[in-house]
Protein backbone atom coordinates (compact mmCIF):
# COMPACT_ATOMS: atom_id res chain seq x y z
CA UNK A 1 0.00 0.00 0.00
CA UNK A 2 1.99 3.23 -0.94
CA UNK A 3 0.62 6.50 1.22
CA UNK A 4 -1.60 8.00 -0.58
CA UNK A 5 -3.04 9.71 2.53
CA UNK A 6 0.07 12.23 2.18
CA UNK A 7 -0.60 13.05 -1.43
CA UNK A 8 -4.34 12.78 -2.21
CA UNK A 9 -6.62 15.25 -0.06
CA UNK A 10 -9.92 12.28 0.86
CA UNK A 11 -13.50 13.35 0.88
CA UNK A 12 -14.00 13.26 5.00
CA UNK A 13 -16.68 13.25 7.41
CA UNK A 14 -16.14 14.00 11.38
CA UNK A 15 -18.34 13.31 13.67
CA UNK A 16 -17.76 13.51 17.50
CA UNK A 17 -16.54 9.80 17.60
CA UNK A 18 -15.79 8.81 13.98
CA UNK A 19 -13.87 9.66 11.24
CA UNK A 20 -14.43 8.78 7.40
CA UNK A 21 -12.24 9.23 4.85
CA UNK A 22 -12.39 8.54 1.12
CA UNK A 23 -9.62 8.27 -1.15
CA UNK A 24 -11.01 8.25 -4.60
CA UNK A 25 -7.83 7.92 -6.27
CA UNK A 26 -6.30 4.68 -4.37
CA UNK A 27 -9.51 3.09 -3.75
CA UNK A 28 -9.57 3.03 -0.16
CA UNK A 29 -11.75 4.22 2.78
CA UNK A 30 -10.61 4.99 5.97
CA UNK A 31 -13.10 4.22 8.82
CA UNK A 32 -11.84 5.37 12.23
CA UNK A 33 -11.21 7.61 15.36
CA UNK A 34 -11.56 11.20 15.72
CA UNK A 35 -8.64 13.17 15.16
CA UNK A 36 -6.63 14.45 17.79
CA UNK A 37 -4.20 17.46 18.86
CA UNK A 38 -1.00 15.78 19.79
CA UNK A 39 0.15 17.39 22.84
CA UNK A 40 3.32 17.41 22.44
CA UNK A 41 3.73 19.12 19.17
CA UNK A 42 0.00 20.78 18.96
CA UNK A 43 -0.51 19.12 15.77
CA UNK A 44 -3.28 17.00 14.95
CA UNK A 45 -3.07 14.29 13.89
CA UNK A 46 -5.81 11.45 12.92
CA UNK A 47 -6.77 8.87 15.25
CA UNK A 48 -6.70 5.16 15.15
CA UNK A 49 -8.07 4.12 11.47
CA UNK A 50 -8.76 0.98 9.33
CA UNK A 51 -8.03 0.99 5.79
CA UNK A 52 -10.82 -0.95 3.75
CA UNK A 53 -9.51 -1.60 -0.21
CA UNK A 54 -12.47 -0.98 -2.21
CA UNK A 55 -10.44 -3.02 -5.18
CA UNK A 56 -10.07 -6.15 -2.72
CA UNK A 57 -13.46 -5.70 -2.00
CA UNK A 58 -14.82 -5.71 -5.73
CA UNK A 59 -12.58 -8.92 -6.10
CA UNK A 60 -14.17 -11.20 -2.78
CA UNK A 61 -16.31 -14.30 -3.99
CA UNK A 62 -19.86 -13.37 -4.92
CA UNK A 63 -21.18 -14.10 -1.43
CA UNK A 64 -18.77 -11.77 0.35
CA UNK A 65 -19.64 -8.90 -1.95
CA UNK A 66 -23.62 -9.61 -1.43
CA UNK A 67 -23.13 -9.17 2.25
CA UNK A 68 -20.66 -6.04 1.76
CA UNK A 69 -23.68 -4.82 -0.40
CA UNK A 70 -25.97 -5.42 2.00
CA UNK A 71 -23.93 -3.33 5.03
CA UNK A 72 -23.18 -0.30 2.75
CA UNK A 73 -27.36 -0.27 1.39
CA UNK A 74 -28.14 -0.47 5.08
CA UNK A 75 -26.12 2.40 5.84
CA UNK A 76 -27.06 4.33 2.83
CA UNK A 77 -30.87 3.41 4.34
CA UNK A 78 -30.07 5.07 7.60
CA UNK A 79 -28.30 7.93 6.34
CA UNK A 80 -31.11 8.59 3.83
CA UNK A 81 -33.65 8.46 6.66
CA UNK A 82 -31.77 10.90 8.37
CA UNK A 83 -31.58 13.77 5.68
CA UNK A 84 -34.55 15.81 6.28
CA UNK A 85 -34.31 15.74 10.04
Amino acid sequence: MNKFWGTEPPQEVHTKTNAIRYYEQANYIGFGRPDYTDKETDEVKPGKTVMLSVENLLAADKEDRAVALTIFKRLVFLLESKKNT
